[in-house]
């Protein structure tokens, strides 16, 4: 009994001991891993709460950074309607051109098929017209086999000219759609001082922008004061252009650093309703702030803009024009001189009429 007593003792003795588990080569590594990286942020944590770096130059360099981000966006975006961007933005130029036009691509399917069947019938024939040239036993009629050539030769050169047109086309399409995203992208300053992009105030109101002298757009801004309340029902904004005045006045500055009247993107209606709360009384207080005039921010942005409209257009640049745009941004009417107020009335319905709906 004494020696079960004993064995039981030094058993319970055994398994009291703490064990000892050494962790596999693995879980070393990933542990040295982990000292390493942890070392590493507290050392480049330690270097910059360093004294030679103070806390007021690091957000200077991030506050450039962000910045020239901001200019180089705007450069490629706003000012020269997506030149700079690159691949990303000639894609979404393309993507925007299939849906203007849904059958160019079946088009071209059909013109490359042909033009190879032609070809290939060239190929054949072309052989049979120097046999029947030749003339001899068994040589093929030779007007017959002329009238086939010539049949495929012709049909070869229309369905490339046709090819290289609708190429034409879409370069023609793609810069009118790059123009409408840079219109949408300038600057006006509201009568309450604040500056939006174009694109914020869609469905709130139709721009006439009145590009010329300064004599011919103020007189075009006085004859429309006559017919202020009907142009108000119709949502009418002018927005006068002054040639010239752009080398005058220095470009207003974007980005972090500027002053608070810097554009306030509207939020996007989602399926969230705070979300679409949010943006109606957004949109509400936008449209409680537009009056009868506005003021271009970057007149040498509006100026170049309005000259490459009128190059598209064939118009001499430098003329004196107005454009009329739509609720949805895009170009109504123009035409060279100032605008017949009393035409536009006539023409453009009220807001609340069930022509402007379709508009937006």
């Amino acid at each position: 009994m004494a020696v079960a007593a004993l064995a039981l003792q030094q058993h319970l003795l055994y398994l009291s001991k703490p064990t000892t588990w050494l962790p596999n080569r693995t879980h070393l590594k990933s542990q040295r891993i982990g000292r390493v990286s942890l070392v590493s942020c507290s050392s480049s944590s330690s270097s910059s709460s360093s004294p030679s770096s103070s806390p007021e130059a690091t957000t200077e360099t991030a506050e450039s950074c962000v910045n020239l981000g901001l200019s180089l966006f705007s450069k490629g975006r706003a000012r020269l309607g997506g030149e700079d961007i690159g691949y990303s933005f000639r894609r979404d130029l393309k993507l925007i051109s299939e849906v203007q036009a849904p059958f160019r691509g079946v088009r071209r399917f059909f013109y490359f098929a042909f033009t190879a069947g032609a070809g290939i019938g060239t190929f054949f024939t072309v052989p049979r017209l120097f046999r029947a040239l030749k003339g001899g036993d068994g040589a093929p009629g030779l007007w017959e086999t002329a009238g086939n050539a010539a049949i495929n030769i012709v049909g070869i050169i229309v369905l490339v000219a046709l090819f290289f047109w609708d190429n034409k086309k879409e370069e023609e399409q793609l810069a009118q759609i790059s123009r409408d995203e840079t219109l949408s992208r300038l600057p006006l300053r509201l009568s309450t001082n604040r500056v939006v992009e174009l694109v914020q105030l869609r469905d709130t109101v139709r721009p006439v922008i009145l590009a010329g002298k300064k004599e011919t757009v103020s007189l075009a801004i006085q004859k429309a004061e006559r017919f202020r309340t009907e142009l108000l029902k119709r949502g009418v904004l002018l927005v006068p252009v002054i040639w010239g005045e752009g080398r005058t006045q220095p470009t207003e500055r974007k980005g972090f650093g500027v002053s608070s009247k810097a554009a306030t993107s509207l939020p996007s209606i989602g399926e969230d309703f705070e979300k679409r709360a949010q943006s109606i009384i957004a949109k509400s207080r936008l449209k409680a702030e537009v009056r009868f005039k506005a003021e271009v921010v970057s007149p040498a942005e509006w100026e170049r803009w309005i000259r490459d409209q009128q190059k598209s257009e064939g118009v001499t640049p430098g003329e004196d024009v107005y454009i009329i745009l739509r609720l949805d941004g895009r170009i109504r009417r123009s035409g060279k001189g100032m605008p017949d107020w009393q035409q536009i009335v006539k023409e453009v319905p009220p807001m609340e009429a069930f022509l402007s709906k379709l508009e937006r």
